[in-house]
């Protein structure tokens, strides 16, 4: 139920309150039947994993409370898929295991930076990376780079950290995309 704010604003407060009070109730319905059919398992289950996706202010994220994918047992459908024919074998370019070592390091290496510079919640996975991250729990097999997104007002500090890295990483800049880092061999 959509309402407009101009509507909104000439109901009395009493009004207000009470839609107010029953949109809390519906939410917390919705909670307790997804709870129970165990979709909100894995947010509500915190018990012994205190702030266990909180990046905390002088640290980066702490893996070791984080739950074990590989324990969650996800819904397996066994019907085909209908709506995409096949298309034979599939066009299989997959980086090397060197090339991919590289990019998880290159990703390590900005994220110890990240957290160096205290702005470890400053960043997020974009693009084929944040895919990979959710098809694959890693990097897709054939993406060669690694897609972050950074707040534009800390360019200039994350440049100076990086152009301060070990000499085997390299950073330059170019039109198309601002900045890139690589690793180098």
């Amino acid at each position: 139920m959509a309402v407009s704010a101009t509507y909104c604003t000439k109901l009395p407060n009493y009004v207000k309150l009470i839609l107010l009070l029953l949109s809390f109730v519906v939410m917390l319905q919705m909670i307790w039947f997804y709870s129970k059919q165990g979709f909100m398992a894995l947010i509500f289950d915190t018990h012994d994993q205190k702030n266990a996706y909180l990046v905390m202010p002088d640290e980066g994220p702490n893996l070791s409370s984080l739950p074990n994918l590989a324990s969650i047992s996800w819904p397996h459908h066994s019907r085909p898929n209908f709506t995409r024919r096949s298309v034979g074998t599939g066009f299989e370019l997959t980086l090397s295991k060197g090339q991919h070592n590289s990019l998880e390091r290159l990703l390590r290496e900005f994220e110890r930076v990240m957290i160096s510079l205290k702005l470890q919640d400053q960043w997020f996975l974009a693009a084929g990376t944040l895919v990979g991250s959710l098809r694959h729990h890693e990097i897709i097999p054939w993406d060669d780079d690694v897609d972050v997104c950074v707040d534009l007002r800390h360019r200039k500090s994350i440049q100076s950290a990086l152009q301060n890295l070990p000499s085997e990483f390299r950073t330059y800049a170019q039109s198309v995309r601002l900045f890139e880092a690589y690793a180098m061999r």
